[in-house]
This record gives structure tokens, sequence and C-alpha cells, in this order.
């Protein structure tokens, strides 16, 4: 192994005073368990660490030998004095705690940190693994505050050498990733997200296929890539997690501030992974917003406490009041929340798909109803009932003000009028007229009977799943 040269000229008395803890001639394994016992539970946990990092699993203390004397465990690669078998290492890991500790604060020289940077880039991982495992919490803490400090005397790195920094950690057993996201919410997110995709080789290869996109590294900050990596963790399917990825492709996103990329992305891993509703509908959904050739834009904005999304121009807007922003899990105990996701995103993207506007005729009332339709579809997964639609129907013939108005207006129109009232017949179960209809869709004949299928109007569009 290639490693860089040493930098100092002395050697730090660090070294020895793990090695001074531990009792001499005893395995690292036993020196841990009698260190947590006789002197303390920190010296115990520090052997512990090592041993773990060395094995790839638990310290298995001392084992019976075939004369039933206990012979301590001794695991490979470490000296029974809590040392580096391989001088080489060992020598390397004094540059890295001189580097670390050459001051009594939290603060790090740029040159120390890249000294810190260079030395664990010469390791292999296993003998990085180890190298993190005899670090203290302190330690480790120092060179995470120095990562991401913005003092003039401590840091000039970008986030390219950030990340930089942290593929070099990517590698490390989880446990040893824990204790560095005590100190980083960045590495917290990320092992979160790696636990949830254990077991699930496909998540697996979705998950490094995200970290490592370009998009990932190389556009977003670590507040953002910490909420898509929250993301991932919540809701840790194959799907969810290839469709962050692409989410962040899409201008539109990288224009967001950090709460509704967190809103953004929280959106898009939970709809994925939604398994109440239509599955073509709502991937088709996501596709339309996300595939590379999509022209559609998602904003968030506040819209009030009744309005949940918009359409218009490409550009759809949904109400942030109605979604927390952070990086827990998306709450839909809030029914509000639930039907924006579900329901609202699909309504508005078949909008857009069916190129649908705001005039007084029959067709925008089609474009209504059939957007509703759709959206039903995508939280319920069935065709709606003439109950689900009757208060959606009634809304759009009586409102006095907004885009709604329009249809009521064309119910009064001579032409118009009748074809709404034709079709809204469906619903209620038998004739109306435009001048009954509105009073007949408080008594319908069978609520539970499937609502009309949306029609084209004059052979224009009439896309039902989003496709």
């Amino acid at each position: 192994m290639a490693r860089p040269v040493p930098m100092r000229s002395r050697i730090r008395s660090e070294r020895g005073e793990v090695a001074s803890w531990l009792i001499l001639g005893a395995g690292l394994a036993l020196a841990a368990a009698l260190a947590a016992s006789v002197m303390g539970g920190t010296i115990g946990a520090l052997a512990n660490r090592v041993a773990e990092a060395a094995t790839g699993g638990s310290v298995t203390g001392v084992v019976p030998g075939d004369s039933g004397v206990t012979t301590p465990v001794l695991p490979p690669g470490l000296e029974a004095d809590g040392t580096f078998s391989d001088p080489a290492l060992e020598s390397t890991f004094g540059d890295i705690i001189d580097a670390i500790d050459n001051g009594d604060d939290l603060g790090m020289s740029n040159g120390e940190l890249n000294d810190v940077r260079d030395l664990l880039a010469g390791l292999t991982p296993e003998e990085r693994a180890l190298v993190i495992a005899r670090l203290t919490d302190k330690q480790l803490e120092r060179i995470v505050h120095n990562l991401h400090s913005d003092s003039f005397w401590s840091n000039d790195y970008d986030d390219r050498e950030r990340t930089e920094f942290y593929e070099l950690l990517y590698d490390l057993p989880l446990e040893q990733k824990d204790r560095i996201g005590q100190f980083s919410p960045f590495m917290e997110s990320f092992v979160a997200a790696e636990r949830g995709v254990l077991g699930d080789p496909d998540a697996q290869a979705a998950f490094e296929s995200l970290i490592y996109a370009d998009t990932f590294t190389d556009g977003p900050d670590f507040d953002e890539r910490t909420a898509l990596l929250s993301a991932d963790g919540n809701y840790p399917d194959p799907t969810s997690i290839t469709n962050l990825e692409q989410l962040t492709t899409r201008e539109w996103f990288t224009d967001l501030d950090l709460a509704d990329t967190q809103r953004s992305a929280q959106s898009v891993a939970f709809l994925t992974q939604y398994t109440g509703g239509d599955q073509d509908v709502i991937n088709n959904t996501l596709d339309q917003i996300l595939a590379d050739d999509s022209t559609i834009v998602l904003r968030w904005d506040d819209l009030g406490t009744s309005l949940f999304g918009t359409a218009g121009g490409g550009v759809i807007t949904l109400n942030r009041d109605m979604l927390a922003d952070g990086n827990g899990l998306v709450d839909i105990s809030n029914a509000s929340t639930e039907r924006m996701l579900t329901h609202t995103v699909a309504h508005e993207v078949n909008h857009v798909v069916n190129n649908d506007t705001v005039s007084s005729s029959f067709e925008y009332f089609m474009g209504e109803y059939r957007a509703f339709y759709v959206g039903e579809q995508a939280r319920y997964g069935t065709t709606p009932t003439a109950g689900q639609v009757r208060g959606r129907v009634s809304a759009l013939l009586t409102a006095t003000t907004g885009a709604y108005s329009n249809i009521a207006d064309a119910l009064g129109d001579p032409v118009q009028g009748p074809l709404i009232a034709d079709f809204v017949s469906g619903i209620v179960g038998h004739e109306v007229t435009p001048e009954n209809v509105v009073a007949e869709l408080a008594a319908i004949d069978d609520a539970s009977i499937d609502a009309p299928t949306p029609i084209s109007v004059d052979g224009g569009p009439n896309n039902l799943d989003n496709s």
C-alpha cells in the first residue's frame, strides 16, 4: 500500500496512551472486557470499537483452549497492547492524530484537515476502519466540525472537497458511521438510508447509484443532500430511491430553497411507494414530472387553507401550508396532506397532459371533471362513484368566483348548458336539465354506482391515466 510521507518529526505520546491503558499480555477483546469492568466504560468501548472494525463483527471475548484455559481472541492486524501490527499503519495513525489534536479547541487549520484527508486516502477501506475506530469521539467531532466550518482559519473547503472527504468514509462499518453521524446530519441521514436498504439488492444498487450520481454530488448542497437521503431512509423502496435520483436532474428542483427541497423529496418518495391508489396512474404521474423530457415545473406556495394546488402554463403549484418542511416522514394523519400528495398531484398533472384551459364551456367542465376523476383513482385505486364526484360537480356548477365560475356561466348558456346537464344525468341517475341539475345532484338515485367515464369533447384529448 502506498502511503503519504509522514509529516511530523516527533512521535506523539498519544500513540502509546491507548496501549498503556490496556492490560499487557492480554488480547484486545479481553482487555476491553477488563477495562470496561475495572476502569470504566470509556476505554472498554474504545477497545471494542477497534476489535469490531478489525473483525467486521462484535467482540467475542476469550475462548477456551484445549487445556480448558481461556485464550485471548486477538483481532487480525492488532497487537495485544492495542497497537497496529503493521508499523507503517501505526505510523500513519500517529500522523493523523497529530494533525487532529494540534490544538486545544475544535479548530484545525486547512492544512491539517488536508493532511488527515490525504492520509486516510492512502489507506485501504479496511485500514481506514481500524484507524477511525481508534479515534475518540472528540477527534471525530473535530474532523466534522472543520469539514463544515466557514471560519477563515479552519476551512476553505467547497462542497466538492467535502464530498471527496465523505466518500472516504462511505465504506466504514455502520457502527463507525454512526459515531460520525453524532456530529454530521449528512452522515446521520446517510446511515439511516443505508440501513433501510440492507437486505434488498435492488434498493442497495439504487442507493449506491444515488450517492455517486453527479447530480447528487455536484448540485445540491449538504443540507439538500441530507433532505434527499432522509427521504431515502424514510421510504427505502428501490423505485423511490431511483425517482429521488431522477429528481436531482430537474432544473426546477435545484432552484428550490431548502424547505421546499425537503417537501419535494419527501413528496416524490412518499408517492412512489404509496400503495393505496391506482399504480399506473401514480407511476405515469411521477414520470410526467420526473422524466428527462418532462417540461412540467413543480413549485410550492402559500395557498391558504382550502386550495390544494393549481396548474397553468406547465407549472404545477402545491400548497406548502399542507405539508410541513423538514426531513421526517410525511404525516398522512392529516387528510389534507394525503389528498394533496395523491389526488392533487395526479389531478394537476392531468390538466397539463390534456392541455386544459379555462373557458365558459362544456369542454372546460369536462377538463375539471376528468382531472378530479383521475385524481380520485390515484388516491383510492378504484373507479370513482357517483357519490364521490357529486360534491365536486356541484361546486363546479355553483361557483361564483375563480376559474370555476366560468363553468357556472356555461351552465346558463343555451348551447353549453344542455351538454353539461346531459352528462351530469349519468351521475344523478335520471335525466336532468340546466335548470334543475344542481337540485337533482343533492338527491341522486344511487351514490354507489360508478361515475360516468370522462369523454373527449369535439375530438380533443381525453387522457385518463396521465400516460
